[in-house]
């Protein structure tokens, strides 16, 4: 009966573990590309780039990590990407049973997700070149 409750409990953290790296993907994701978006002349000049995917990713993960610890995140913004990193560590029980395969503590999760900052004209201007060319 003990093994059969490990077991149990054991899948039930391994089902938090992959909703929260399920959520830190999507999360990471959509923060980066908001960040890409982010157009300076449009918004007040209180913000920049980075601060304002800094700002998305804090509301992105509002209440939605089940069992992971400290959401750590880390951005990156040039004039062509914004690269956004987060991660947690994910605590389990029966940490010291795993202890020999190297999970200490927990399990860590960590998603790093890039977006491309694209200039909307040049982009259209490309694409009908290409289709002139295609016709041609």
């Amino acid at each position: 009966m003990p093994v059969i409750i490990i077991i149990t409990v054991m899948l039930l953290y391994l089902g938090f573990f992959l909703y929260d790296r399920c959520i830190m993907d999507q999360k990471t994701y959509v923060a980066a590309f908001r960040g890409s978006i982010y157009d300076e002349e449009l918004r007040d000049n209180t913000l920049d780039r980075k601060r304002y995917t800094e700002e998305e990713l804090s509301h992105l993960y509002d209440k939605k990590i089940l069992t992971g610890k400290g959401v750590t995140m880390d951005m990156q913004c040039d004039s062509k990407m914004v690269k956004v990193i987060s991660g947690t560590k994910v605590t389990i029980p029966f940490a010291t049973l795993l202890r020999n395969q190297g999970y200490e503590n927990g399990w860590n999760i960590q998603v790093e997700k890039k977006a491309a900052i694209l200039d909307e004209v040049d982009f259209i201007r490309s694409c009908r070149k290409l289709e002139k060319l295609g016709r041609e």
